[in-house]
């Protein structure tokens, strides 16, 4: 839908001739409605959603890239049926998919990126605070 809003414009007018473009091409709105239909055919069902993850099942007729409105980060991983597969950066910074023809499972899950690395050094720190506090305190008792 298209909405102009001119409540402060007294006086009258018209909309004619109306050709909706897109790249300097012209849309056949009545093609572009079927092609909203057949792809409102191949969605994903949604079984699980979080903050970090989302799974769902989908029937593909065809080879495709699937979009996630979902901000591309390294820290993304995806499987098709239980298998690795490759996250596309697709139009400007969102989650793409290419997905076979056929039934699937995919499965989308974030983990920050240096989440490990974090965990780890934060560990080897404390024990090394750890150590040094037992350290001091024999010390003092010598």
């Amino acid at each position: 839908s298209l909405r102009f809003d001119i409540s402060n414009c007294p006086g009258r007018f018209a909309i004619s001739k109306f050709k909706l473009r897109y790249n300097n091409r012209d849309i056949d709105v009545k093609q572009y409605r079927k092609d909203v239909v057949n792809l409102k055919k191949e969605v994903l069902s949604v079984l699980n959603f979080t903050n970090d993850s989302i799974s769902g099942k989908i029937q593909i007729l065809g080879k495709k890239m699937i979009f996630f409105p979902i901000p591309f980060s390294k820290g993304w991983t995806a499987q098709i049926d239980n298998k690795r597969a490759d996250i596309v950066d697709i139009n400007s910074g969102f989650i793409g998919l290419i997905v076979p023809e056929g039934n699937h499972s995919i499965k989308l899950s974030y983990s920050p990126p240096m989440l490990m690395l974090g965990i780890c050094l934060s560990f080897i720190f404390a024990m090394i605070i750890i150590f040094y506090a037992i350290y001091c305190k024999r010390k003092q008792n010598m």
